[in-house]
């Protein structure tokens, strides 16, 4: 009492050893091995009468010697599990004759030929997933790892994405075996015999009413998933390799059979559809074989329950049924067809007794083969459901890894666009500068013609006043009169500056308006390139703005340039004021300046130098206006009275010398040559007055070049200041942009090249996985 187990040896005669077994068996709830020598293996009788007696076990005195010992060994081995099996069935009220025809039973029928080696007793566990299997699956875990990640971060405008992670997570339950059957056809049997241990509910009504999904725990317990679908955790090895989904039967099933075949069938590595060897492809079993069709799963039709079959012709006979169905209805012309006994296996296994006489040999070594390539007898589909496995996120990552390189071959070619001109800006705003040098000679021009038109008015009114046939209106005016009256400077006035200073003043302007025009386009145009790429052109302004559009003071300049407006009238000057109008005469402003002298001595360089400050800052404007036309007008007028004296004064002489050389001569002959000299030197002088307006010319243009050379070198100035200002500011305005295209193309770059190794990496996996 309290022992774990109890032998009975075996006497002279076997009948001594059944007294014992059966008076232990009956009053100790323990198991009880009676001892049998090998000798002895054969005699069904005596074994099957132990058996009935309370035997549910044997001890051998040696191990068998050959193949028909262990054959012997095996119908034993059968008969006891017949027993143990009824036992958990139909328990203690079961009589010693049924235990003697079950044990008959089970070793009438045989499964398998007598040579099939037996498989251990741990079945599956542990075997579906080897060495080389394992190091692939690790490996393809930790790429496809990296992979997500990669296109995550380098394409993730991809939205099948998450169909890699899925294909990912599908790695970590690894395989998924889906059973199907109809109630009754022994389901839950063929999963306990599976896993070697009874989890699940067996009996003659329905058992399973819902979609039940098996998976590894520490403790068996069932739970509703969110999905509506139920998880069952069981403390079995096998399910750390592969999940089970246990369904209602295919004659219960209605609105169920399309969640399972959309939920389930296509992600199953393999189904195996349970028939009962006494009904096998009922109406419902075909219809529901219909719906899986389509996704060409791996079907294995297990046939369970064929130890109700009374030899192997009727094995036969409903295998080959099977078959041709499958063929049929599935268009496979070697279907595999297992024929076993869910319960006879289960038994064997509670036992440790070999799977012989089960068909659970054969199932599982096809299994074995098809889903880790281990099997005894794989052949060509050795590993099939593991590269099958394997190879889905394979697929998946290929397509997805193609289509990341259509859109990094995209972003390259505008990365590199974008780099070219971001950084190009540089080269872009010196063509720019060349093209504006371009035009700035032609605004240099515009103001050259301006001075140069005023300048041949001044030539006409000088060839209209200093000429010969106007020598005695000349020497009326200058001599014998009030010295001119001011008309050179009223003609000045009229003849000559007329539109002038407006003229000039609309080219330099305009010189101004299309530098401002130019410029702030320019500067405009970069400011929305770079604004359209996210970036604030205000965080980079080094507020040169005020450079690049600044304009001169109209109105101070149009006062600075009225200040010498030379009257039309009788020679006066205008000057004017907010609240009053002073008129001086030309008497007064040289009374002002100091003396005659004074004014005379200004030389043309003056006109232009008396109110322009040469710094680079002052605008071509400022300088048209400092020019002093007052000063001009009477500088013109001190010339041609310079002009007009000299000639008058070296005739005059030469009259004053003959008048004083006749009177030291004494014949009529010399006074007469003396007279002639002395015409002859008036005559000269006369001829002189041409001369004298060359001058007067050549000085009248030297100042136009003084305000021409002024002029443009503060336009230059201008040009340049304010060109440089917008140059520095587009660049400091592009300058993010720049930085962030670069680094743009350098990440895709990165990118190519992470991808190019990845790919790289999946294609060597993919090599390996087929080579499984």
């Amino acid at each position: 009492e309290g022992s774990e187990g109890s032998e009975g040896s075996e006497g002279s005669e076997s009948k001594t050893t059944l007294d014992i077994v059966s008076a232990v068996a009956s009053k100790i709830s323990v198991p009880v091995f009676a001892s049998l020598d090998a000798t002895r293996l054969g005699d069904a009788d005596a074994v099957d009468a132990l058996v009935a007696g309370g035997a549910r076990g044997f001890a051998l005195a040696s191990a068998p010697r050959d193949a028909n010992e262990w054959d012997s060994v095996r119908g034993v081995l059968n008969a006891v599990a017949a027993v143990l099996n009824a036992d958990d069935d139909d328990g203690a009220g079961r009589s010693a004759a049924a235990d003697v025809e079950a044990a008959k039973a089970n070793r009438a029928v045989s499964l398998s030929s007598s040579s099939a080696s037996s498989a251990s007793p741990t079945g599956l566990a542990g075997k579906l997933i080897d060495g080389a299997s394992l190091a692939l699956l690790e490996r393809e875990r930790a790429l496809l790892d990296d992979a997500v990640a990669f296109l995550r971060s380098g394409a993730p405008e991809l939205e099948e994405i998450d169909l890699l992670v899925e294909a990912r997570r599908g790695l970590e339950e690894l395989f998924l075996l889906v059973i199907v059957g109809e109630f009754n056809a022994g389901k839950s049997s063929v999963i306990n015999a599976v896993l070697g241990e009874r989890f699940l509910k067996e009996g003659i009504l329905p058992t399973t009413n819902e979609i039940t999904v098996l998976k590894y725990g520490d403790k068996n317990e069932t739970k509703q998933s969110t999905d509506g679908f139920y998880t069952q955790t069981v403390p079995a090895e096998l399910l750390k390799e592969v999940n089970i989904v246990d369904t209602p039967g295919t004659n219960v099933i209605l609105e169920r059979q399309q969640r399972l075949t959309e939920e389930f069938v296509p992600r199953a590595d393999l189904v195996l559809f349970v028939l009962s060897a006494d009904r096998p492809m009922t109406e419902s079993e075909v219809k529901f074989l219909t719906y899986i069709k389509k996704w060409g799963k791996k079907v294995v039709f297990v046939v369970n329950k064929c130890d109700r079959l009374e030899n192997r012709a009727e094995i036969d006979e409903v295998k080959a049924f099977v078959a041709d169905n499958a063929e049929r209805l599935l268009g496979v012309a070697d279907a595999a067809v297992m024929p076993v006994s869910a319960k006879a296996a289960l038994a064997a296994k509670r036992t440790g007794a070999p799977l012989t006489n089960t068909g659970f040999v054969e199932l599982e070594d096809y299994v074995l083969s098809f889903l880790g390539g281990g099997g005894e007898k794989s052949g060509s589909r050795g590993g099939e459901g593991m590269r099958l496995k394997l190879n889905t996120p394979l697929q998946v990552s290929e397509l997805l890894f193609a289509a990341a390189e259509e859109i990094l071959a995209t972003e390259r070619k505008a990365a590199a666009a974008e780099v070219a001109a971001a950084t190009g800006v540089g080269d872009a705003m010196e063509a720019y500068a060349d093209a504006m040098s371009e035009d700035f000679v032609a605004q240099l021009d515009a103001v050259r013609q301006c001075v140069l038109r005023s300048v041949a008015r001044c030539d006409e009114l000088l060839d209209s006043t200093l000429r010969l046939t106007n020598a005695a209106e000349l020497f009326a005016t200058y001599v014998l009169g009030n010295g001119g009256g001011g008309s050179i400077r009223r003609g000045y006035q009229a003849a000559v500056l007329g539109d002038a200073r407006s003229e000039l003043r609309a080219a330099l302007a305009e010189h101004t308006g299309w530098l401002k025009r130019n410029n702030t386009n320019q500067l405009k145009a970069y400011e929305d390139a770079v604004r359209a790429r996210g970036f604030d052109p205000e965080e980079t302004d080094l507020g040169l703005g005020a450079v690049i559009t600044a304009e001169p003071e109209e109105e101070r300049l149009e006062a600075e340039g009225n200040s010498g407006a030379v009257s039309a009238e009788d020679g006066e000057t205008r000057r004017d004021d907010d609240d009053e109008e002073t008129v001086k005469t030309l008497a007064d402003v040289i009374e002002e300046e100091g003396a005659s002298a004074k004014t005379t001595s200004l030389s043309a360089a003056d006109l232009v130098r008396r109110r322009y400050r040469d710094a680079d800052e002052t605008s071509a404007l400022t300088v048209a206006a400092s020019f002093d036309h007052f000063s001009a007008a009477a500088l013109l007028e001190e010339e041609v009275k310079s002009a007009v004296y000299a000639t008058v004064g070296a005739a005059g002489g030469a009259f004053f010398v003959a008048v004083f050389l006749s009177g030291f001569l004494d014949s009529l002959a010399e006074d007469v040559l003396a007279f002639s000299l002395t015409a002859a030197v008036g005559y000269v002088s006369v001829l002189s007055l041409p001369l004298k307006r060359a001058e007067t010319k050549a000085k009248v243009r030297a100042a136009a070049e003084d305000l021409l050379a002024e002029t443009e070198k503060a336009m230059r100035a201008e040009f340049e200041r304010k060109t440089l200002a917008a140059t520095r500011q587009v660049l400091a305005t592009v300058a993010p942009w720049s930085r962030a295209a670069v680094e743009t193309e350098t990440e895709i770059a990165a990118n190519q090249a992470k991808r190019d190794a990845l790919q790289q990496a999946l294609d060597a996996l993919r090599r390996d996985v087929q080579s499984l």
